[in-house]
């Protein structure tokens, strides 16, 4: 699977600008639920008093199919589910370093492209 880049970015951006809405000690704050409700896509979080609980499904306002958000998340960010699990479970600090990794990553890899198309 891809990463989806832009929607990784603009999840980053987010939490680098709002830290008061990121709590990754609940499904409804944490990088999953910022994942699905940033994403403009039909998914919805399913809320729940309980805060462990409270967004840990989702469901598709169009077709009313109800996923775990972990699944959900996952695609949405274009991360194979293992990944998406452990970026998920980590604390709020490693959570946006990940993230900032990945898109280092991605653009080192487009800089060096661009730099051997410039060179030949």
């Amino acid at each position: 699977m891809d990463y989806n880049y832009p929607h990784i970015r603009t999840v980053y951006e987010h939490l680098l600008t709002h830290p008061d809405e990121h709590d990754q000690g609940t499904w409804a704050k944490c990088v999953a639920g910022h994942a699905v409700r940033l994403s403009g896509s039909d998914w919805t979080l399913v809320r729940d008093s309980r805060k462990h609980v409270d967004g840990s499904e989702v469901t598709n306002m169009r077709t009313g199919e109800l996923r775990d958000i972990e699944d959900v998340a996952a695609e949405l960010l274009g991360m194979d589910i293992t990944q998406a699990r452990g970026l998920f479970a980590t604390d709020n600090r490693i959570a946006v370093d990940w993230l900032g990794d990945i898109l280092a990553a991605h653009e080192t890899i487009v800089l060096d492209q661009l730099a051997k198309e410039w060179a030949s």
